[in-house]
């Protein structure tokens, strides 16, 4: 398994987050937002972050064409936990005997003791909408109590689900596993359809998880193996071991049944998750001097990661530094070629590797100035290529050396950084010294009596 990055994931202490949500569903008039891509599904979320997602909520059958059934559900979410994204999707006219219009475009949300507010949604399909509700949950904790309310069904059958993807503070030691988590959205009624998911590589101990919204004889499998039967609404459930295996990188979520409607379909696939840190010590520095840099890199891990590797972009540094010696590493191997210094090896789980190097800095200095290195890892490291952390870089620098330059009108030398005329100065210099001097002739004269 290649590259890099990831933890065990249990999570212990679980707390009550709240929502109160007050949906109020309909069949009136149509959305401007019909059908959103061939497979009528869409991503909707895709991020990698330490923590998990999760779907809760309910269906109602058809009561009459003037009731208003409560409805309530309960969202768990680890103690500390913070809101990544958040998705409320309703569904109405699901009977037989009911309207093919779209349902209502908007909906009513409360959260915990807040007054119950409108959300705007988006029509995905004859008998469904959704909205992002990221912003209305933003502030919830573990501890808030959640209840849902005030689904009305009216004549037809009609449901809801909120679905969220949560983060918590990184660290093994409170049990986070770093994750990939893609929500996807929108209405899927073709049967014996599958919509494949990608964009992870799975990796370590803890299992995927799978978070779905289905209505009517919906059924579920991820990779040929069956999930979640007929009749299943909410299906927010662990895979079993096996079915993503170590080191899969997609995943085919297959759809069937005679009359499917899949609202919102979420995978959680835990990643490697390795880290990288560049340090170089002394941070002043002048030319004539020796910098050494140490590189740590860290497999925050339970599986060891084979063929881990970063290299070491020193082509902001070459032209005031000699190319790297004394490299040490203390496992792997590292070599050094055109501008960079490459480093691979095998991280054991849980294990730090450390590459250390010099350089000087030349004497005199022919360059700008500036000593710059990056650390470029893999896609699963905190240094990828296409968005390197901080401690992927190295950024030293001194004084540049005094440049002197004849003016434009050539009658005079000027310095380049106070555009003062070098005559001009030394006139000043020999005004001083020469007043100097004088003073102190004066003071060797012998004192009058007084």
């Amino acid at each position: 398994m290649k590259l890099f990055r990831h933890t065990r994931l249990t999570i212990t202490a679980v707390a009550v987050t709240a929502i109160a949500i007050s949906t109020s569903i309909g069949v009136t008039g149509t959305g401007a937002d019909a059908a959103i891509t061939d497979s009528g599904l869409a991503s909707r979320f895709s991020a990698d972050l330490y923590g998990d997602v999760t779907t809760i909520g309910n269906r109602e059958p058809a009561c009459g064409h003037d009731c208003a059934e409560a409805s309530s559900a309960r969202l768990r979410i680890p103690e500390g936990a913070t809101v990544a994204h958040a998705r409320l999707s309703w569904a109405s006219g699901l009977g037989e005997a009911c309207r093919t219009d779209a349902p209502t475009a908007s909906t009513r949300l409360r959260v915990g003791d807040a007054e119950a507010a409108t959300v705007p949604g988006r029509v995905t399909g004859g008998d469904t909408a959704e909205a992002d509700v990221t912003k209305r949950l933003s502030g919830l904790a573990g501890g808030t109590a959640v209840t849902v309310e005030g689904v009305r069904a009216g004549d037809c059958a009609a449901g809801w689900s909120l679905t969220v993807a949560y983060e918590l503070p990184r660290g093994r030691a409170d049990g986070v596993v770093k994750r990939h988590v893609a929500i996807y959205g929108g209405a899927l009624t073709a049967s014996e359809s599958a919509l494949r998911l990608d964009g992870f590589r799975r990796f370590g101990t803890a299992a995927p998880r799978l978070s779905a919204t289905g209505y009517g004889d919906t059924r579920l499998s991820v990779n040929g193996t069956a999930i979640a039967p007929a009749g299943s609404h909410i299906t927010d459930t662990p895979l079993p071991e096996g079915v993503i295996a170590a080191g899969d990188t997609s995943a085919d979520i297959g759809i069937s049944g005679a009359e499917p409607l899949l609202q919102q379909v979420a995978l959680s696939v835990p990643v490697p998750d390795v880290s990288i840190n560049a340090t170089a010590t002394p941070q002043r520095i002048g030319p004539g001097d020796t910098v050494v840099h140490t590189i740590t890199v860290t497999n925050n891990g339970d599986a060891p990661v084979e063929d881990a590797s970063f290299r070491v972009d020193l082509s902001r540094a070459l032209d005031d530094a000699t190319r790297p010696f004394d490299v040490t590493a203390s496992t792997g191997e590292s070599v050094f070629k055109g501008r960079s210094l490459k480093w691979t090896g095998t991280l054991p789980a849980e294990a730090t590797a450390t590459l250390t190097y010099s350089v000087t800095v030349k004497n005199p200095r022919p360059g700008d100035g500036k000593l710059e290195s990056t650390v470029i890892g893999g896609t699963d490291t905190n240094c990828s290529a296409k968005k390197p952390a901080s401690e992927c870089f190295v950024k030293l620098s001194f004084p540049p050396r005094p440049k002197v330059d004849v003016n434009d009108s050539g009658t005079g030398i000027f310095l380049p950084v106070t555009g003062a005329p070098v005559g001009g100065l030394f006139a000043l210099a020999t005004v001083a010294l020469l007043g100097g001097a004088a003073l102190w002739l004066a003071s060797r004269r012998p004192g009058r009596a007084r």
